[in-house]
């Protein structure tokens, strides 16, 4: 039985699965026991893998076929600290977070990465490369604006950043 984060964790997968799913109208699983098995420490694995299977286990969501280009992070935090994303050192939990996927072994030149993370009892967000979206009207979405490691990274809140550019995503998922 997983411990009581694992299990969190798991349960919030589930969930981004079923955002995902109601709003592009495909089916979107949890990677069975994910968990950086190609990336971080275990980058060595990849030399061993198809790309497609680089594709499949590089995140915590396998998107369907036809967005190969979809790549998406999940967390689950009890707390999050907004106000270290306007400190100069940043939000160390954030930095953390992008600097997994930048390891995660996912082309980033291909794909389209998102974090998508919950916070207990503040609802769910999204954190975009900024150079991703540059082709998006975002600034008429509540956001904000993160630097770290010479990257503009935006934030915003999640249903409403998918229902807003649902189209949009679809192609940049493909």
């Amino acid at each position: 039985m997983p411990n009581k984060n694992k299990a969190k964790g798991n349960s919030a997968e589930r969930e981004l699965c079923s955002i995902f799913a109601e709003i592009f109208n495909e089916t979107f699983i949890r990677v069975p026991n994910s968990g950086a098995y190609q990336g971080g420490l275990n980058n060595y694995r990849a030399q061993y893998l198809s790309e497609n299977q680089k594709q499949i286990m590089s995140n915590d969501i396998i998107p369907p076929t036809c967005f190969p280009n979809c790549a998406l992070e999940s967390k689950f935090y009890k707390e999050f600290e907004f106000h270290h994303l306007f400190r100069q050192e940043g939000n160390k939990t954030l930095n953390e977070w992008i600097d997994q996927v930048w390891d995660s072994g996912i082309d980033m030149v291909k794909a389209f990465p998102m974090i998508c993370f919950k916070i207990n009892r503040k609802g769910w967000f999204t954190c975009c490369w900024k150079d991703k979206i540059k082709d998006l009207d975002y600034t008429k979405l509540q956001h904000t604006v993160y630097h770290y490691k010479n990257n503009n990274y935006i934030i915003f809140e999640l249903h409403t950043f998918l229902k807003t550019f649902t189209n949009e995503l679809k192609e940049k998922f493909k």
